[in-house]
């Protein structure tokens, strides 16, 4: 197994921690004051190439969480949207998933829990039917059991009504119609459009027209 000899170690210049390391094999890499010290490194000393390999995983991972918890913290993300996030960075697949996996322990990133909230911030505040709100699920990368299991635990058809009638709410502020004919229809195609099944885009329009 080859070893390597550090033939310079320095700390960067503030604010950074890190330090600067040179090999007698010609490579130069940066590495966390953290691992420095903990695996004892400084001018003459050798490496073997297994532990010179696990100090630079080490290192990079400890990047990687960084990477993940500034993104993770700032609003709450799902898995796929963390993983999209990663590979921006470059960083290695078990780099990678070690993040993951410490985000994950420490409950920043729970797609079930995601897919719940967010859903539920759609439903209230953007009025979203349930096939709009799949679809929004999908393409934040959330599996299709967990896509399923959230709306089987918070969708009903009252929640979808109400949402259809603060749509209707919504859109109808300083519509003027001649018929209430002509307003039922417009309210109907508007809520079909919006992505509500027929039989809610109705019920919704007469609870509105008879101010239930």
């Amino acid at each position: 197994m080859n070893e390597y000899k550090i033939i310079s170690i320095v700390k960067q210049k503030f604010p950074s921690t890190d330090f600067s390391v040179s090999l007698d094999s010609g490579e130069c890499f940066e590495l966390s004051s953290d691992l420095v010290f903990k695996n004892s490194l400084s001018n003459g000393v050798s490496i073997n190439e297994e532990t010179l390999k696990q100090i630079k995983l080490e290192n990079e991972s400890i990047s990687a969480k960084q990477t993940a918890y500034g993104f993770c913290s700032y609003k709450p993300r799902s898995e796929h949207q963390l993983r999209q996030k990663l590979n921006v960075k470059d960083f290695s697949d078990e780099a990678k998933e070690i993040a993951i996996d410490y985000m994950k322990q420490i409950k920043y990133i729970d797609d079930m829990k995601f897919a719940l909230d967010y859903a539920k911030a759609l439903q209230l505040r953007k009025n979203m039917p349930l096939n709009k709100i799949k679809s929004e699920l999908y393409q934040k990368g959330i599996s299709k059991f967990d896509i399923e299991d959230t709306l089987h635990q918070f969708a009903d058809e009252d929640n979808e009504l109400n949402s259809a009638l603060r749509a209707i709410h919504k859109k109808l502020k300083n519509k003027k119609f001649e018929t209430d004919t002509e307003l039922k229809y417009f309210i109907i195609q508007l809520l079909i459009k919006s992505g509500f099944s027929s039989d809610i885009a109705r019920s919704a329009t007469e609870k509105y027209l008879n101010n239930e």
